[in-house]
């Protein structure tokens, strides 16, 4: 959306979370963390981590992940870089 007083686009980015008895499930892990993204889609990786951590979770207790269209600002959180290496954020669950 265009603010016409600042002159700014104004863009809000969103996961989603479901939670089951048995299921944590996280839909779209937004714009992620070091990808080097120029404005405005650098977006600060704090309050997604502080939002993802206040609603109690841990990256090891989701289940799944749901991105709805494979967009950066819908999958970002998926990977992490470690050590110069790509890794999964969420670990990989035997199905």
């Amino acid at each position: 959306m265009f603010d016409p007083v600042s002159g700014r686009v104004v863009m809000t980015y969103q996961t989603f979370l479901v939670r089951t008895p048995n299921h944590t499930v996280l839909i779209d892990t937004c714009a992620g963390e070091d990808k080097g993204y120029p404005p405005p889609w650098d977006f600060p990786k704090q309050p997604w981590l502080d939002n993802f951590r206040e609603a109690g979770l841990r990256f090891e207790d989701v289940t799944h992940v749901f991105c709805a269209h494979l967009q950066f600002d819908h999958t970002g959180w998926n990977t992490l870089l470690r050590n110069g290496r790509w890794v999964p954020t969420f670990p990989v669950r035997e199905v």
